[in-house]
């Protein structure tokens, strides 16, 4: 059953893309997505800047806030899954992968890595994003007021942060068309760059080397889960695991 799950690509969008297009909901499988410039997308890549937090008195809900200068968005968590939301603060640059969700005409994300980083990372991606995507006008966010006593639960808006990994059928989500590398290649790059990370990234050239993997076949991989969100470039030439 293990090789019928795998996890979606994390596109990297400015937020207006994703409060822009079109979203779906495949009422037999629950699983949600935009479609932004023919292709289907349910997971998100987000370099963007903290502008407002919200927590209710219970601590079980936080959303937050960001901006990337293109628009707004709220992230939402619930439960056990604030812990990746509550140690953020205003002002604070994040690099988030998380999954797309709507709900009351809302548009918002469900986070599932959050990392504060440098501001250097927004400016960083904010041309690679100019140089590849139209960027759009500033879009206010549909942002309803905030009310404690009506909160939405995780089962009140199905449950969006349970299973992050998801059953996908070829007649469901169309992403980019990379062919699937085998998981023990993917399981021996994530190990090495674990075994040689010493706090400032572990050298591409080595992790390589390390994990004793044809070299083209590797670079491929190392591709593959950048784009997945479960590795990234913390610098030039060096990666690190999400």
């Amino acid at each position: 059953m293990e090789n019928n799950f795998r996890r979606q690509t994390a596109h990297k969008l400015w937020i207006s893309n994703i409060l822009s297009s079109i979203f779906k909901k495949n009422e037999e499988t629950k699983q949600s997505y935009i479609e932004f410039e023919n292709t289907q997308i349910s997971r998100v890549n987000l370099v963007a800047t903290v502008v407002d937090q919200f927590e209710n008195n219970e601590q079980t809900y936080i959303s937050v806030t960001i901006d990337d200068s293109s628009a707004q968005i709220r992230i939402k968590s619930w439960n056990e899954e604030t812990s990746l939301l509550n140690n953020l603060k205003n002002g604070d640059t994040i690099f988030l992968i998380g999954k797309i969700r709507e709900y009351n005409e809302e548009r918002y994300l469900i986070p599932e890595f959050v990392k504060t980083v440098d501001i250097l990372k927004e400016i960083s991606r904010k041309l690679e994003l100019k140089n590849q995507i139209k960027f759009e006008p500033t879009m206010e966010i549909n942002k309803p007021q905030e009310q404690e006593i009506k909160i939405p639960t995780q089962d009140t808006e199905q449950n969006p942060t349970q299973n992050i990994t998801e059953e996908v059928k070829p007649s469901q989500v169309q992403e980019e068309k990379i062919q699937e590398s085998p998981e023990p290649i993917k399981r021996k790059i994530i190990t090495s760059i674990e075994k040689l990370d010493q706090e400032d990234g572990a050298p591409i050239i080595e992790v390589i080397n390390e994990s004793q993997v044809e070299e083209s076949e590797a670079n491929k991989v190392i591709e593959e889960l950048m784009k997945e969100g479960e590795i990234y470039q913390i610098s030039q030439g060096k990666l690190k695991t999400t």
